[in-house]
């Protein structure tokens, strides 16, 4: 299991994000479920529309702005594209999936 957290900023809302494989291939590909504990409510929103569970390549080997959290953002979501929510989840599906490094990244205003 992968978990990670994320502090968006005036929000306030630190979540917690786990990934896990399922143990499922998906056409070869990485099936993980994913679990968001966060006070945001566009975010419980697009979790509960879109399920759980999830293909690790449709998430993380796309280009930027696409795939399902995208795709769901781009219409449902309130106008706050610096929101890191959706990056806080793709870096958690890529690391339990083995696409990327489990490396911290964050954004600092020095």
């Amino acid at each position: 299991m992968t978990k990670v957290e994320v502090m968006p900023g005036p929000c306030g809302f630190l979540s917690t994000i786990t990934a896990e494989r399922t143990g499922v291939k998906v056409r070869g590909h990485v099936e993980v479920r994913v679990h968001v504990d966060t006070q945001c409510k566009a975010v419980n929103d697009m979790m509960e529309a879109l399920g759980d569970t999830f293909d690790s390549q449709k998430i993380c080997l796309v280009h930027p702005g696409e795939g399902p959290f995208n795709d769901y953002a781009r219409t449902h979501f309130p106008v706050h594209v610096g929101c890191p929510m959706i990056a806080g989840i793709t870096k958690c599906v890529e690391g339990e999936a083995g696409l990327g490094l489990k490396k911290d990244a964050y954004i600092k205003f020095v």
